[in-house]
Formats: C-alpha cells, sequence, structure tokens
C-alpha cells in the first residue's frame, strides 16, 4: 500500500517536472584577477514553449562588468534593453519572442573582470519566463548557478568580439491615432544586431541635404515628431555596441508638397524676376 501512494506522488509531480525550464550560467570555474571572462546566461525550456523573459543577474563585488552582447539572443524585442546597475553591480533585462519558441537558448552574454580573489556565485534573481499560452502563465524555473574560484595570481586579459557588420536593415514607420500622443504623427522604428547587439538609435531630420553628424540625437522609438519634420526627411541611425551604424530615412508626410511649393516658389521668384528686368 505505502507503495501505491508513493506511485500516484511520482504520477502527480511528474507533469510538473518535465514541465519546469532550466536557467545556467556558461563560465570558466577559476580565474586569475584581471584575466577577463565571457560569460552566458542560458535558458532551456524543452517542454514548453516561451514568450517572454526577464529577470536580475547579480554579480559578486569581486568582479566589474566590462561589456554585454545580446546579438545573438533568443529575445526578438527588448522591453528593457540589457543594462547595468554599477552600484548594485547587477545587469537587468526584459525582452518577448513573438510567437514563441522551446529548447536551448541563449539570453545575453556579458564579460566580467575580476578585481580581487576568493569563491564567488553568479545568481539570477527574480527570473520570470511566461509561457506563449495567451494567459502569461509562469513555467517554473531551475536555477543552476555557478561557483567560480578567483585565484591571487594576476593576469591581464581582455575579451573583444569582433563585428564589422552593421545592425540589420529596418523600414520606419510614420502613423497617427487620435489614441496616442493627442494625435500628433510619431514615427516608429525597431531593428537587430547579430553581432554584438544593439546599442543604440540616433534621430535627425533635413529637407534637402542629408543632416550633419552633430545634428544627430539619441532616441528611443517612438518619436512624436514636430510640425516641421513633417516637412522634412527622418533620419533615423541604428548603432551597435562595436560603433557599426545602419542609416535609414523615410519622408515626412508633407514632405513632397514642401517639395512642390520650393520648386513653385523658385519659379515665381524667377518669374518676377523676368518681369521686373524687362
Amino acid at each position: 500500500m505505502k507503495y501505491k501512494y508513493i506511485l500516484i506522488l511520482v504520477l502527480l509531480i511528474s507533469p510538473l517536472i518535465t514541465q519546469a525550464a532550466e536557467i545556467s550560467f556558461s563560465s570558466p570555474t577559476a580565474v586569475s584577477i584581471g584575466e577577463e571572462i565571457l560569460v552566458s546566461l542560458d535558458v532551456s525550456s524543452m517542454a514548453q514553449v516561451f514568450n517572454a523573459v526577464s529577470g536580475n543577474i547579480v554579480i559578486p563585488k569581486n568582479f566589474s562588468i566590462s561589456h554585454i552582447y545580446d546579438g545573438s539572443s533568443v529575445v526578438t524585442v527588448w522591453v528593457e534593453r540589457p543594462s547595468v546597475n554599477k552600484e548594485e553591480n547587477t545587469i537587468s533585462f526584459s525582452g518577448i519572442t513573438p510567437g514563441g519558441v522551446k529548447g536551448d537558448f541563449k539570453i545575453i552574454s556579458f564579460v566580467l573582470k575580476p578585481m580581487s580573489s576568493g569563491s564567488v556565485v553568479l545568481k539570477a534573481e527574480n527570473f520570470s519566463l511566461l509561457a506563449n499560452d495567451g494567459k502569461g502563465t509562469i513555467i517554473p524555473v531551475k536555477h543552476n548557478s555557478p561557483t567560480i574560484i578567483i585565484s591571487k595570481i594576476v593576469k591581464e586579459k581582455v575579451i573583444t568580439q569582433d563585428d564589422s557588420f552593421s545592425p540589420e536593415l529596418f523600414k520606419p514607420t510614420i502613423s497617427r491615432t487620435i489614441d496616442i500622443f493627442e494625435g500628433k504623427n510619431f514615427i516608429s522604428f525597431s531593428t537587430n544586431d547579430k553581432g554584438v547587439g544593439l546599442d543604440h538609435y540616433e534621430i535627425a531630420s533635413s529637407f534637402i541635404f542629408s543632416p550633419k553628424k552633430e545634428s544627430y540625437s539619441i532616441t528611443e522609438s517612438p518619436v512624436v515628431l514636430s510640425k516641421t519634420q513633417l516637412v522634412k526627411k527622418i533620419f533615423i541611425k541604428a548603432v551597435d555596441r562595436n560603433g557599426n551604424e545602419r542609416l535609414v530615412y523615410i519622408a515626412g508626410p508633407y514632405y513632397y508638397y514642401g517639395i512642390i511649393g520650393l520648386i513653385l516658389a523658385v519659379l515665381l521668384a524667377f518669374y518676377l524676376t523676368r518681369r521686373l528686368l524687362k
């Protein structure tokens, strides 16, 4: 009878076990002071399809965070792009993968530089993995937190990730609806970088010629357009973490009316000049 109850218990909890996902860190187990290491946070969800992930990575004070790479991430749309909180020495992130996926994937990778010796553990806190079921069901997650031994030996080593390719081509869109931004025109844009990951966007506008470099300002999508931008070309520059750029542009909704007005003004000036010279 005792074995019967054990069997029933196993049958009850086995679906929960098979549907659990696992997150783990890929990293060296031993390192020296000054020797940079590349660490990746990976997720494995073989039983359930997921479409959203978020969390914080707690980095021990023995390490400084040098770089973050998200170019090869399973996340395709970042709600909160991976960023460093220097005071807390943490990395936070939040993003989605429309349509959902299942299997083994990388979330982000980052470079750490050991600053002092000791035995440290990398941890992920407030980690959330949501099922692609239309309900946002939370998938149970098992954590695998590695221990890294930092020796007192000093060994300088710098890790860099080669990436000379521009972010992917994208097409901005200009929209207008009474429900958003008080009915004002706004521009939306988004792209990805498969190398080191996207760093930021920049925006500028110009009527005829390309904007000067100093005309660009850092921005985020969406952007409300001013009245003058409606008759100009809007230039959007996507810049990755290595400084590679992708530049695209779109004409404002009244740009061609402005061109026609300019042509008419030139013709009128030419006509009046001819009349005055006669």
